[in-house]
């Protein structure tokens, strides 16, 4: 895919004011899961809206309530439980861990946390913030939406197949919450794609170049050989 026009149509849509290098990292390791796990296009714009409106168009891993330590993130659980504007304060500790919102799509939940650990063989149980790590997150990201960890919904149930339902494909995450302002996301997305001329296929791996030294190596070898063959 053309990555400068990929960007260049987003500065026209989510990102007028500039896309920032922080996002471009985030991004690119998105994009890069993207195509290693061959997700078509409609499907792709989908995930990175998803992402443009959990992280707060940050684009990369955060903690709940963006907070920037284990402890301020919390608070900002808590606050939201003494409010009544949650049933449970899941950011509680459990054996001295707490399970609050992490990654581009915040995962919640000990149980959660368990079954991630399981599918994807990182220790995210005992060490949660493995989901800040940018790589591992990207890959949590894609899978989670294509196999539908989360709540059992998954994209093939949403889009594909002659079918484009960007409303509809919130429940892979959460019900039906800001599910129009995301799919409007997503059609941004899937412009930027369209430009670019992504084709969920994975990046041919270049070539080795070769070098002058490396050249003159293989010369010299030439030579030798030759010279021996002819002073038998």
């Amino acid at each position: 895919m053309d990555r400068k026009a990929f960007y260049a149509s987003l500065r026209t849509s989510l990102f007028k004011g500039g896309v920032s290098q922080q996002q471009v990292d985030g991004i690119e390791t998105l994009l890069d899961q993207l195509e290693k796990s061959a997700v078509d296009l409609e499907k792709s714009a989908y995930i990175l809206a998803g992402v443009y409106h959990e992280t707060g168009a940050k684009m990369v891993p955060v903690r709940e309530g963006f907070a920037s330590t284990d402890a301020g993130a919390r608070a900002a659980v808590k606050k939201l439980f003494d409010k009544g504007r949650i049933k449970t304060n899941y950011a509680a500790p459990v054996n001295g861990v707490s399970y609050y919102g992490r990654g581009r799509i915040q995962n919640t939940w000990h149980k959660n946390y368990e079954k991630l650990e399981k599918r994807f063989g990182h220790p995210f149980v005992r060490n949660p913030d493995l989901l800040l790590d940018d790589k591992i997150d990207a890959e949590v990201t894609v899978i989670g939406h294509v196999e539908g960890i989360w709540t059992g919904k998954k994209l093939a149930d949403y889009i594909g197949g002659g079918r484009k339902d960007y409303k509809g494909a919130r429940r892979i995450v959460n019900g039906t919450d800001k599910a129009t302002m995301i799919a409007g996301y997503a059609e941004s997305f899937e412009k930027a794609l369209i430009s670019s001329g992504y084709t969920g296929k994975p990046r041919p791996a270049t070539e080795t170049p070769v070098t002058p030294s490396a050249k003159a190596g293989w010369v010299s070898a030439l030579i030798a050989l030759i010279t021996r063959i002819f002073k038998r």
